[in-house]
C-alpha cells in the first residue's frame, strides 16, 4: 500500500509543484493517520513516537525531508522543525508549521499538493504543540524521509 501512495504522491507532485497558494485542486482528503483507537489514546496523553511521528512521516515529510532545496522546511529532526518558530512549544496558534498546516496561515497552505491532513490528525498536532511539543533528541525524534 505504501508503494501504491508512493507513486501517487510522486505522479501529483509532477503535475504540481509545493507552493504557498493551496490550491485545492492538488490537494486530496485524507483519512487520518491514527486509527480511531490510537487517536482515542491522545485524550490522556500525547507521545511524539505513537502519535505525531506517524502524522509527520505519512503527511509532511514525503516534501519537507531536505532532498528538495525548493522546500526550505526541513522536518526530519527537532533541530529543524522548531527553528524560526515553525514550531513554537505551547503555542500552536503563534507556529508556522501549524498555522500552514491548519489553513489559518493567510498566504502558506500545506500540504501544497498531495493528501491533506485529516482534522482528527491536525487536533493531535495542535494538542502536541499546546502541551510543549515534546520532540526526543537523537535517532528517537529523527523522521523518515523519502
Amino acid at each position: 500500500m505504501k508503494a501504491i501512495t508512493s507513486v501517487f504522491l510522486a505522479s501529483a507532485l509532477l503535475l504540481a509543484s509545493c507552493g504557498k497558494d493551496g490550491d485545492s485542486e492538488t490537494q486530496l482528503d485524507g483519512k487520518p493517520v491514527l486509527s480511531a483507537r490510537v487517536q482515542a489514546e491522545t485524550r490522556s496523553r500525547i507521545e511524539f513516537a505513537r502519535h505525531v511521528k506517524p502524522i509527520l512521516e505519512e503527511r509532511c515529510v514525503w516534501c519537507h525531508d531536505g532532498s528538495d532545496k525548493k522546500m526550505p522546511y526541513k522536518l526530519t529532526n527537532r533541530e529543524e522543525a522548531f527553528k524560526n518558530k515553525r514550531i513554537v512549544p505551547g503555542k500552536p496558534n503563534q507556529s508556522l508549521f501549524y498555522l500552514a498546516a491548519s489553513g489559518q496561515h493567510p498566504t502558506l497552505k500545506m500540504p501544497a499538493v498531495g493528501i491533506k491532513i485529516a482534522p482528527s490528525d491536525l487536533e493531535v498536532l495542535e494538542r502536541w504543540i499546546s502541551a510543549g511539543a515534546v520532540w526526543p533528541e537523537g535517532a528517537a525524534g529523527q523522521l523518515k524521509g523519502r
